[in-house]
């Protein structure tokens, strides 16, 4: 039994009035050992691959197999890559929320992917208890690390206080990694729909667009205005950015909108 294990239990039947005190305490004692390291990044070509339906468009200007790291996100882990024969699920690092409304992980997916690395999306100190439980049930299968809260509230205050999407919170980290090459495909900061099988099929016919607006949880034309300063940040210290023809386009919509 792991002390991971131990944690997870405790914290999970502690009394409903002590958890944010052991949340706390747990997070800060394990931190460090969790945080995300971008070290394996230096010198490498990465691809995020996005989950808009305008994927297929891009990955013709972008080859993936010409890249080194396959990232994806939430539900995009099932989304193929034609251009790895016999291999097209591939996946390096897949960020993930780990939340009630996404696609289940199953061990043997996450294996035969070649998913190394599970980045867990932790908006709150409280998240941290999901990031013990996923090192539990996955430690033969991924090695499963977060980004600290507090970043993401850095991030979050930029943003006038909408909270940072996945797809947000993994840009901002591969633009500020020491890789030599970043590519990204497949990202449309809503103004398009998601690539088939990306999420489960309703018959609204509210686009993404209005549908993130009224809830008011993320802010899409604020993140596209993050997005695009970054990458001017990181082309001006010397990486090489690829972004596919959609996601320039939307990134220039989304910018234009309030």
């Amino acid at each position: 039994m792991t002390a991971t294990f131990i944690q997870y239990s405790f914290a999970r039947f502690t009394p409903k009035l002590l958890k944010p005190l052991l949340y706390k305490f747990l997070y800060s004692r394990e931190r460090n050992r969790f945080t995300l390291e971008d070290s394996s990044l230096k010198d490498k070509r990465v691809l995020l691959v996005g989950p808009a339906d305008t994927l297929s468009k891009d990955l013709q200007t972008i080859r993936a197999s010409e890249y080194d790291v396959i990232v994806k996100m939430n539900n995009g882990f099932y989304i193929q890559l034609p251009d790895f024969k016999g291999h097209e699920d591939r996946c390096d690092i897949l960020f993930h929320s780990l939340s009630d409304d996404t696609f289940p992980l199953p061990p043997g997916k996450l294996k035969s992917a070649g998913v190394k690395t599970l980045v867990h999306r932790t908006p709150k100190r409280s998240s941290f208890l999901s990031t013990l439980a996923a090192s539990w049930k996955l430690r033969d299968v991924v090695e499963v690390k977060i980004l600290p809260y507090e970043h993401y509230e850095k991030i979050r205050e930029e943003l006038d206080f909408f909270s940072p999407t996945t797809g947000l919170i993994c840009i901002d980290f591969l633009l500020a990694s020491p890789a030599k090459e970043v590519a990204i495909a497949g990202f449309t900061f809503y103004t398009t729909g998601y690539a088939e099988g990306y999420t489960e099929k309703t018959s609204t016919i509210e686009t993404q667009w209005d549908r993130v607006q009224r809830e008011a949880h993320h802010s899409p034309s604020r993140e596209a205005r993050f997005v695009r300063d970054s990458i001017k940040a990181a082309s001006l210290a010397g990486k090489t950015i690829k972004l596919g023809p959609d996601v320039m386009k939307s990134l220039q919509e989304a910018t234009s909108r309030i």
